[in-house]
């Protein structure tokens, strides 16, 4: 899935790596009243100040101010989850740093990843990658190894989005193996491992996964991470619970990290656990979720990306509701959007698929359920072509190729489904009840 990102880079001792102070008085002292509003909850304020030391910078001719002032606006638009607006500032910096800054510089490379990662995390996965590349390349010639790290780390999410997970795990792999190399085993390090267990969950590396995202969490819990930190390591874990049918247990962990994301914007969580509620055939409460999800979408345009695969899922806790008017209006927005996306190729656009095709059978509407069946089994064979979902794709399949009559199609995938059964990794015995009774229960 969709994903989306959770960290920046810190604009860490940026007033100190400069030399001595080139901001004006008035610049300077308007974004430190910025950041006592912002820590102070007074958001409305701390966007006044900042965008009057934006104003103060130019208007005193500081180019230097003004590019701290920017950043700072950017990063504090992008906290708030207002993508357009942060692109603008972090853009603003950064042409002013490339004309006043030395070729290569750790400020400049930070100021890039910072724009790289609200690129990607507002959808325009190409441009972030070319940014974050650039990047890389800064941090790579001034042997800043942790930085190099963390670069790599934000490359892969982008893959996982694409569904390129062979390369997010190559990525991820050059990043750990470099911390390891200099001895670090930090924040930056639980970062890369909940990324990597992350790719492992998500092609159904299940018992890899496992030990990397216990190793994860413990470092994270000993080094105090940020709350966003947490929570996305905790969400993975959830996930992996999930996937294990420890379903009382994902509950429970997605539930306690709902509430703890409460005064943070953090989408994730509860989609992840929409999908626990469908695979327990509450629908109407997956409905409940998705609908407030996606009404509450923060200030500015929300990621168009997640926004569709979001729909996708609703769509389909529609269906199953028969709702199929609804369902179908759904499914159309999030098929095209994501099918138009860098997403094109990932697990999360092959789900999609494969549920509309199941609309489109229960009209009847043969031609247009084999044109989605087939791209989404296309999907799930090349990611992870020996797995439960491909199974499950397989004998879907079956269904629909016998309906229009197409037998040894039919055969062939029920086939290919049984002998795949006898061989998928076998999850772990779980320690909860049957999915119906606990569909029971929680009702």
């Amino acid at each position: 899935m969709i994903l989306i990102l959770m960290f920046c880079f810190a604009l860490a001792s940026a007033d100190e790596s400069m030399g001595p102070a080139r901001s004006n008085l008035l610049s300077s002292e308007l974004r430190s009243n910025a950041k006592a509003a912002e820590d102070s909850g007074d958001f409305k304020a701390a966007e006044q100040y900042y965008l009057r030391a934006v104003q103060a910078a130019a208007d005193g001719g500081d180019p230097f101010g003004k590019f701290l002032a920017a950043e700072e606006l950017g990063q504090f638009y992008w906290k708030r989850n207002n993508g357009p607006a942060a692109l603008t500032y972090l853009r603003m910096a950064l042409t002013f740093l490339r004309h006043h800054s030395p070729a290569e510089s750790e400020l400049k490379g930070t100021a890039l990843s910072n724009l790289g990662i609200v690129l990607g995390d507002t959808g325009s996965l190409n441009e972030a990658e070319e940014t974050l590349s650039e990047a890389l390349q800064i941090f790579q010639n001034l042997d800043s190894h942790e930085n190099v790290s963390a670069t790599y780390e934000a490359l892969a999410l982008f893959e996982i989005c694409r569904g390129k997970y062979a390369l997010a795990e190559e990525h991820m792999k050059k990043s750990l193996a470099l911390l390891k190399e200099q001895g670090l085993e930090n924040i930056t390090t639980a970062r890369c491992l909940e990324t990597l267990a992350r790719v492992y969950a998500t092609v159904g590396r299940i018992q890899e996964a496992e030990k990397i995202i216990a190793h994860a969490e413990a470092i994270f819990r000993r080094n105090q991470p940020s709350d966003a930190d947490l929570i996305q390591c905790l969400d993975t874990k959830a996930s992996l619970l999930f996937v294990q049918q420890r379903l009382s247990e994902a509950e429970r962990l997605w539930r306690s990290i709902i509430e703890a994301a409460r005064r943070l914007v953090i989408v994730d969580p509860p989609y992840h656990l929409s999908e626990l509620y469908v695979q327990t055939k509450q629908y109407g409460k997956a409905q409940l979720l998705l609908e407030k999800l996606l009404q509450s979408q923060p200030d500015g345009n929300p990621n168009a990306l997640s926004h569709a695969l979001m729909e996708g899922q609703l769509a389909y806790a529609l269906m199953e509701q028969h709702k199929d008017e609804q369902a179908e209006a759904l499914f159309q927005s999030a098929v095209s959007t994501v099918a138009a996306s860098p997403a094109n190729e990932s697990l999360a656009y092959a789900l999609i698929c494969l549920r509309y095709a199941k609309l489109k059978a229960r009209h009847k509407d043969w031609q247009e359920s084999v044109r989605y069946l087939d791209q989404g089994v296309k999907i799930e064979n090349a990611v992870m072509p020996k797995s439960s979902a491909m199974v499950e794709a397989l004998e879907l399949s079956a269904q629909i190729y016998g309906k229009l009559s197409r037998h040894d199609d039919a055969k062939d995938c029920l086939n290919r489904a049984k002998a795949m059964r006898a061989t998928i990794e076998t999850p772990r015995p779980s320690s909860t009840v049957d999915v119906e009774v606990l569909a029971a229960e929680m009702r």
